[in-house]
Parts: C-alpha cells; structure tokens; sequence
C-alpha cells in the first residue's frame, strides 16, 4: 500500500517491490487496464486503502518505506 500511495504500478513492479504480494489485499487496491497494444495493467489504492494510509501514518512513517 505504501507503494501504492503516489502512483499506480504494474502487477511487476510491486511483485519486484513486495516479494510475496498477496492477492488478498484485493479490497485495498483496484485494478486499472489499458487496452492499448501492449496492454498494460497498473493498480492504485481505493477509497479503502486510502483510509488504511491514512490510520497507518498515526503510527508509521510510510514516506521511508516507499520503493
């Protein structure tokens, strides 16, 4: 979700940035596709994941654990 906070990524490069990312964050981040050739699939944080950063920077500083 840090990641996540200041653009879209592709599946890669949180794959690359969270080794192990699981599927199961699904209702913090949405899925955005670009049909054009080569297609290309970016995610970003929804309205809950937006509120999840926003609860977590109470205890975390989540600029430092950006990749």
């Amino acid at each position: 979700m840090c990641n996540l906070q200041f653009s879209r990524k592709t599946v890669f490069e949180l794959q690359r940035l969270v080794p192990g990312v699981s599927y199961e964050v699904i209702n913090l981040i949405t899925k955005h596709v670009n049909y054009s050739y080569p297609a290309k699939v970016e995610y970003s944080l929804t309205s809950k994941g937006w509120k999840c950063i926003e609860s977590l920077r109470n205890y975390v500083d989540l600029d430092s654990m950006v990749g």
